[in-house]
């Protein structure tokens, strides 16, 4: 997958890395992050974008099918999260920690959301 928000989400500290990785060794780091947007019962879509075959071949091994996060899965991933936003070190920013939280509220936001 096209890493998320240019790379930005998608590049993280190794320790974050590590976490992700240990926990599922053949998911991308950017498949964490779609499977924990495409989650909402309410969001009908989730938009990739793709620059390489690896990344059309990562969204369908994503997509194909979705696989809802668990509520364990959810919770390690805002562990990794908390230890992101606490390493100056990271390439993951406060900007960055924002956006991730404001998809995450758009997305409950849109999960209470009468469908029309």
């Amino acid at each position: 997958m096209e890493p998320l928000l240019g790379g930005r989400l998608a590049k993280m500290n190794y320790q974050a890395m590590a976490m992700l990785k240990e926990r599922e060794p053949q998911a991308s780091v950017a498949s964490w992050a779609f499977r924990f947007a495409g989650d909402y019962d309410n969001v009908l879509t989730v938009l990739s974008g793709m620059t390489y075959m690896e990344h059309l071949q990562d969204n369908i091994r994503t997509y194909s099918p979705l696989i809802p996060l668990t509520e364990e899965e959810n919770e390690y991933l805002y562990e990794t999260a908390s230890i992101m936003e606490k390493s100056p070190s990271s390439s993951f920013s406060a900007t960055a920690l924002a956006i991730m939280m404001g998809a995450h509220l758009y997305c409950l936001a849109a999960a209470r959301a009468p469908l029309h």
